[in-house]
């Protein structure tokens, strides 16, 4: 994380660095992704059984909150606030969208007509963020003293998703007739998330007058587990392509941080929490009976 007054840093952050985004790494899985399709596409097995390829489209509809609070119970704390700790929060959704590909091997079980699937994803998220404002938080008099939880503009976006998924289906009734299977779905995940937070304040031990405030940004980015659960539908379109439906739903880890300013005797721990519903559409390769 980093945290800055007028585009200078403040205070250093304990334990924490931000990581710097690299457009050549997204180049090169990409490139790593297409190549594996092509031959993954020369070696596929029959249509119910064996390794297959996905495009996948995915509209990500995330749900975040972010919670601030400033501790001002140090002994040595100079603020306006002192003894107090002072907590908001706030909660936002929007829309994400992204592509990816997916490499799977399907093993049928018995003659039934049920399987089972692993599929390793990699799901690229280009479009879209969650916009949200943080209130104020104190009992000064007035606004935005030192050791307040002042209020913020704050953001929330995805970066690259990685996960496993293990799927259980079959064809029941006349499913086998149109050629089409139904499944449930779980799985882990890890994703790579930013969240960047705008604000202006006081940032002397006596309060400061409006003209006096000071504007700052804090941003952190950071790898986040998740679990995702869900159904699907699969219908064949040709002779070697199919189409998927799937509803899923992914729960992520808190992710939690702490600015400290050790001089002034104030402590701020946020937490930014999210879940996500998926409409998720896969086109899918698998070599022809």
């Amino acid at each position: 994380m980093r945290s800055t007054q007028n585009g200078k840093r403040l205070y250093p952050i304990i334990g924490l660095t931000k990581m710097r985004r690299r457009k050549s790494a997204r180049k090169i899985v990409t490139s790593l992704c297409l190549c594996l399709t092509a031959l993954a596409l020369l070696k596929v097995a029959d249509a119910n059984e064996g390794i297959y390829v996905t495009d996948a489209i995915i509209a990500e509809f995330v749900d975040a909150s972010y919670t601030k609070t400033v501790d001002n119970t140090d002994p040595r704390n100079m603020s306006t606030q002192k003894g107090n700790v002072n907590r908001a929060e706030s909660d936002s959704s929007g829309g994400i969208s992204g592509f990816g590909y997916v490499f799977g091997y399907r093993k049928l079980l018995g003659s039934g007509g049920f399987f089972l699937s692993g599929e390793f994803d990699v799901l690229l998220f280009h479009e879209g963020r969650v916009y949200g404002e943080i209130e104020e938080k104190g009992s000064s008099e007035g606004p935005n003293q030192l050791g307040e939880s002042w209020s913020e503009n704050w953001t929330f976006e995805r970066d690259d998703n990685y996960g496993f998924t293990l799927k259980l289906g079959g064809n029941p009734g006349p499913l086998k007739s149109w050629e089409a299977n139904v499944y449930a779905l779980g799985g882990v995940c890890i994703a790579r998330s930013r969240f960047e937070a705008h604000y202006n304040g006081c940032f002397e031990p006596d309060p400061c007058a409006a003209s006096e405030y000071n504007s700052g940004r804090a941003t952190e980015n950071f790898w986040v587990p998740g679990w995702t659960g869900g159904v699907g539908m699969e219908k064949k379109l040709f002779h070697h392509t199919w189409l998927e439906l799937e509803g899923r739903y992914t729960s992520y880890k808190p992710e939690q941080w702490v600015t400290s300013f050790p001089d002034l005797g104030v402590e701020v721990t946020s937490e930014s929490v999210n879940q996500t519903a998926t409409l998720r559409f896969n086109v899918v390769f698998r070599k022809p009976n």
